[in-house]
């Protein structure tokens, strides 16, 4: 029986833990995987090649930049559409986790497709998010016997040079992703999600995986604020602050460390302000200049307060910081489109 989908808002989680050795395809051996990997599908067809290689790769943060690294590639033949190349981690089981992942497809005279596959019991039997850059289209969907279900489909953002940044987070039923820093619906699942991860595509798509790590569960909100402060040249550090549901005080949501989640704000009555009526505040000190903003959703609804510590600049005045904070807080409420997404 195919499982069904309902869409939902993504979960709240912890810090991200340290990635799994084994998925540091830079430390392996050049040509096969080591035994470990499972090759399968759930088409048309036997197993199919996949294989470590080694090519030029643009930097994360700056594409300009580009170096040698070892990746996964899959170099199968078979262009039957029907034809389903799956590759699992076969020495350990997840349950909740939070898995990063970098892929592009280079090529493939079939339908051309890559995805992540987790909770998977064997190559017939998993949960899938799955990339379809021809039409743009991510696909959050269910294999049960290999035979795969409608589940939910989103629209896919424009890359320039072809690849893709995901971030998926698994607790327990629910499912959630960022891919290239944008947000998307989670969705649910009637069971809870344990088993393999690893890697899928269809018919001959060649395709390239560049990193993948898997650690604990972290909410939208902190892979966010992570990605802002890690992006921003003029962010020091950032928080978000705000008030749970049935909570008087605010709290808070994500921070640049990762650190002090749920812990009361430091400053209450000034984050109070700004959550209530959007003041803004500046605190100058010598080796920064701190701005406290609002947050706000796509309705315009104040949803949470950011306080950002901004690299001090000789020709900076504080309209230049203000702009500056005003970038931030505009991208955070663009990446961050709903209050649950920053409790549970």
């Amino acid at each position: 029986m195919k499982r069904g989908l309902a869409t939902l808002m993504v979960t709240v989680g912890l810090p991200l833990a340290a990635a799994v050795g084994s998925f540091e395809f830079h430390k392996m051996k050049l040509g096969d995987l080591p035994k470990e990997y499972i090759s399968g599908n759930h088409g048309n067809g036997g197993p199919s090649s996949w294989k470590i290689t080694e090519i030029e790769l643009p930097g994360e943060l700056d594409p300009k930049t580009t170096y040698k690294r070892r990746i996964l590639a899959h170099t199968g033949k078979n262009n039957d559409d029907q034809h389903y190349p799956v590759l699992l981690y076969g020495a350990k089981e997840f349950s909740d986790m939070r898995l990063n992942a970098r892929v592009r497809i280079t090529g493939g005279k079939g339908t051309q497709a890559v995805g992540i596959c987790f909770g998977a019991a064997d190559d017939k039997n998993f949960f899938l998010l799955a990339l379809k850059p021809s039409t743009r289209r991510v696909y959050a969907t269910d294999v049960q016997n290999g035979a795969i279900s409608s589940g939910h489909v989103s629209e896919l953002p424009v890359t320039n040079d072809g690849w893709y940044e995901l971030a998926i987070t698994c607790r327990d039923r629910r499912v959630s992703f960022l891919i290239n820093g944008k947000s998307y619906p989670s969705v649910e699942t009637p069971t809870p999600l344990k088993g393999k991860v690893g890697f899928w595509t269809r018919a001959d798509t060649a395709c390239e995986i560049a990193k993948f790590e898997v650690g604990k569960p972290v909410s939208i909100a902190q892979q966010v604020v992570q990605s802002v402060s890690r992006t921003n040249k003029h962010v020091k550090n950032l928080k978000l602050f705000a008030i749970a549901d049935n909570a008087k005080a605010p709290t808070l949501a994500a921070s640049t460390t990762g650190t002090g989640i749920g812990k009361p704000a430091e400053e209450p009555e000034d984050i109070k302000k700004t959550l209530t009526d959007g003041t803004v505040f500046y605190t100058e000190t010598k080796n920064a200049t701190q701005v406290t903003m609002p947050v706000r959703d796509k309705d315009g609804d104040i949803i949470a307060a950011a306080v950002i510590n901004l690299e001090k600049s000789v020709l900076a005045n504080r309209d230049l910081y203000r702009a500056r904070a005003s970038a931030v807080v505009i991208d955070l409420g663009k990446r961050i489109q709903d209050k649950r997404q920053l409790f549970e």
